[in-house]
């Protein structure tokens, strides 16, 4: 009766062997296998050692899975970051602030092309077709044409600019003299206007008025110019001029008396 029990016994034994190998041999290909897939995975990433053991469990296998995903996020994000590029954008130009004076320079311009004016300041004295004069602090300016001169005198000169509204040649010859004595002085005046004397019996006469004004209606401005003393002797047999240093003339605007340029000192 005992030698019955011993062999069931014994069966039971190996039985339970076998079952339990067959379960640990499948854990250990299961854990293999996973094994496998994360180490592929580090290897595209990152230098995780690829060795692993069949005794690495599931758990461990998954705690490597997400270590792998988190570095693969962080390589990603700062792969976008460095295409970032910084503009900088181009200076802008200062404007140009526009000449009070233009409409003034207009009129003179119009004036100096009607009497020829040019031709003495550029074919005689500007040949380079430039416009110099030295200011009263001795600094040689280029004030580069005729028209910025005049008004760059005319501002010089201490007299208000607005001379007031004309009402004939009298009136406009009245103000030019005024600009002319604030300009030049008494004793240019007393020059410009001296009455012509007698001498050995000979009387001279004056020819032209010590200052002759003349109106251009399609610009509304008075040409004025003073002229070198001119005599003449009463009998016509000769006479006595005086030469000036250079050529003087103004436009004065009809309509508000302004003084538009000068060009009296040049």
């Amino acid at each position: 009766m005992r030698k019955n029990y011993i062999v069931p016994l014994v069966m039971s034994t190996l039985l339970f062997s076998s079952c339990t190998k067959g379960i640990t041999d499948d854990r250990t290909n299961d854990t293999t296998v996973t094994t496998t897939d994360v180490t592929t995975t580090a290897e595209a990433e990152t230098t995780t050692s690829t060795t692993e053991t069949s005794a690495t469990t599931n758990t461990r296998s998954t705690t490597t899975a997400k270590t792998t995903s988190t570095t693969t996020t962080t390589a990603a994000s700062t792969s976008a970051t460095t295409t970032t590029e910084k503009t900088t954008e181009a200076p802008t130009e200062p404007a140009t602030e526009p000449d009070p004076d233009a409409e003034d320079k207009k009129l003179l311009k119009a004036i100096n092309e009607l009497k020829d004016n040019y031709k003495y300041f550029y074919l005689n004295h500007q040949p380079d077709g430039t416009l110099t004069h030295y200011t009263p602090d001795g600094e040689l300016v280029d004030y580069k044409n005729l028209e910025n001169y005049m008004v760059y005198e005319a501002g010089t000169i201490p007299i208000d600019r607005v001379l007031g509204s004309i009402t004939d040649e009298q009136d406009v010859i009245a103000k030019a003299r005024e600009v002319l004595l604030k300009g030049n002085g008494q004793e240019y005046m007393d020059w410009l206007e001296k009455e012509p004397a007698s001498s050995d019996g000979t009387r001279y006469i004056r020819e032209n008025p010590p200052i002759v004004a003349t109106y251009y209606e399609d610009y509304d401005t008075w040409y004025i110019y003073p002229t070198s003393p001119s005599w003449k002797r009463e009998d016509g047999k000769g006479g006595v001029v005086a030469w000036s240093e250079g050529p003087s003339f103004m436009c004065i605007r009809g309509s508000d008396g302004k003084l538009l340029g000068t060009c009296i000192k040049y």
